[in-house]
């Protein structure tokens, strides 16, 4: 018996430590560009020319290369949903943002790679 209100203060700890974190729409508007991109064997990938943008009104625009693409976002807790015009919504995991950093995990193909934005133009 006098294990109950023990094991209540742990289930509740359990809980809060188990929530994913909960970021803001307004802490991602902004332009980012690319500061590391790395695969989950260590492989990185060139990060120049990399860049991503989003606006307030839940748009976005990305650029890597010769490629670009444009379309909406949305967040939920530590998940970022795209929708590249014309295609289908892709997430990712948010694993850190701060003012001045955006790192998000993705599944691509299998394999799992971490994007390490920083602000810029």
């Amino acid at each position: 018996m006098k294990f109950k209100p023990f094991l209540g203060i742990a289930a509740v700890l359990f809980f809060f430590a188990c929530e994913t974190a909960v970021y803001n729409h307004e802490d991602l508007i902004g332009a980012w560009k690319g500061a590391g991109w790395t695969l989950e064997d260590g492989e990185s990938r060139p990060v120049e020319g990399l860049t991503f943008t989003f606006y307030e009104t839940g748009s976005y625009e990305a650029g890597y290369g010769a490629g670009s693409e444009k379309g909406t976002f949305r967040l939920e807790g530590d998940k970022l949903y795209t929708t590249e015009e014309g295609k289908l919504e892709k997430m990712v995991k948010i694993v850190q943002l701060t003012p001045d950093t955006l790192a998000f995990e993705m599944n691509r193909m299998g394999t799992l790679e971490k994007m390490v934005l920083v602000r810029g133009e």
